[in-house]
């Protein structure tokens, strides 16, 4: 079917099924590659989805229905334009998601909860070490600055590289069920609003959205 045998109801058709497609692909990403897991929680990953369905599904389909007029000479580039935007927009947010993803949780000073670890915060060896060792919970081996209970804890504030990412051991479980550690944590706080992890026997993690029994 060519452009002038079209109307803009199949426009709008054609270009929500090209973007619908898109919007799997880019929502496979968020679900499984950028944020899996307990990260989708914690990270609200379901606004990425909002975001990216926004852009894709709703103002590139929706530009197309306003400018689509078989009668217009340039009704091809102004196709073109509104292609070339959406791709642009969307390639710079899959970008910064890529960029900017949780990769792990990383305990700091404990008795000030947990903190978030992100791509762009680790130089390439200590990122390689985290997705080949598919550890979740590690622990910052050395500690740069005192912390006081109660301050704001920020990974981003700490150089974290391969020497002193400890990942959660068997021994370390055992500290965890001694209570040495505390069962569950809040997580970036001060930055995130009652967002807690459980940290299980086995190491793993869950996320709780409720206010902790107590605080050990």
């Amino acid at each position: 079917m060519t452009l002038t045998a079209m109307n803009r109801y199949q426009a709008l058709g054609i270009h929500l099924g090209i973007s619908f497609i898109i919007f799997l692909a880019l929502s496979w990403a968020v679900f499984y590659v950028w944020f899996p897991g307990v990260f989708f929680d914690t990270e609200n990953g379901i606004r990425a989805l909002a975001l990216i369905a926004g852009v894709d599904l709703v103002l590139g389909p929706l530009l197309t229905f306003i400018v689509f007029d078989t009668a217009k000479k340039s009704l091809k580039m102004d196709l073109a334009i509104i292609g070339l935007l959406q791709v642009g927009a969307l390639t710079a947010g899959a970008y910064l998601l890529h960029d900017k993803r949780p990769v792990g949780i990383i305990l700091i000073a404990p008795q000030n909860g947990a903190q978030t670890i992100y791509a762009n915060n680790l130089d390439s060896e200590a990122l390689e070490f985290i997705q080949l060792s598919q550890e979740k919970l590690y622990f910052y081996k050395v500690t740069s600055a005192p912390v006081s209970a109660g301050d704001k804890v920020s990974a981003s504030d700490y150089k974290l590289t391969r020497a002193n990412l400890i990942p959660f051991s068997n021994e370390d479980a055992q500290r965890v069920i001694a209570g040495t550690l505390p069962h569950r944590l809040p997580l970036d706080k001060g930055f995130k609003d009652d967002v807690f992890i459980n940290i299980l026997e086995d190491g793993t993690i869950q996320i709780a959205k409720a206010q902790p029994v107590n605080a050990d």
